[in-house]
């Protein structure tokens, strides 16, 4: 009887044996939690890169790495009530050099589109003249060609700027001055 027992005793001990073994050998059916993302690299032809990594059966649930690449954004699009309004050229997340601000959708009746790059600080219900110092306007008036103004972010400082567009028309009322309005903010970064 004893005999019997200590065989199964060792039957037993190599079935489990054999069990774990095979366990360990078996590739785990998820992943661990892989490294974040890198940072983005600046844009160069209008792409840009990082180090990301996945994770799959496909590699045996382990994190493997790889270049994402992504296109940069190179407009920037806001809107008022009707208009539509886009600027570029826009280095993904700052505006620098020449840039060029177009007006689309705006209302019919429209005879002169304001637009300005106006610094964050600058408050346009109570303007100075040291504020209209420090701010770029610009003012269409042919619709032939689009409504649009260009401007030199060269000539103000760097820092945080609210881009604003507002058309009008002379027969609008003194007191609604605007037939629509505008705004973003943007980094100007030279």
């Amino acid at each position: 009887m004893k005999s019997y027992l200590l065989i199964s005793l060792v039957i037993l001990v190599l079935i489990l044996s054999s069990c774990s073994n095979q366990a360990l050998d078996k590739p785990q059916d998820r992943c661990d939690t892989c490294p974040s993302p890198g940072s983005w690299s600046y844009c160069a032809d209008s792409m840009k890169t990082r180090n990301s990594y996945k994770c799959s059966s496909d590699n045996d649930y382990a994190c493997e790495a790889y270049i994402e690449q992504s296109e940069c954004k190179t407009e920037l699009s806001f809107k008022g009530q009707f208009m539509d309004v886009k600027v570029s050229p826009f280095a993904e997340d700052h505006i620098e050099g020449m840039i060029k601000v177009e007006a689309f959708s705006v209302p019919s009746e429209t005879d002169l589109v304001t637009f300005m790059l106006v610094p964050a600080d600058i408050k346009l219900d109570n303007l100075t003249d040291a504020d209209r110092a420090r701010l770029l306007q610009s003012f269409d008036v042919e619709s032939t060609y689009g409504w649009s103004a260009i401007f030199d972010t060269l000539k103000v400082e760097n820092g945080f700027f609210n881009i604003v567009v507002f058309p009008s028309s002379k027969n609008h009322s003194p007191d609604k001055p605007w037939l629509d309005w505008a705004q973003t903010q943007v980094v100007v970064k030279n």
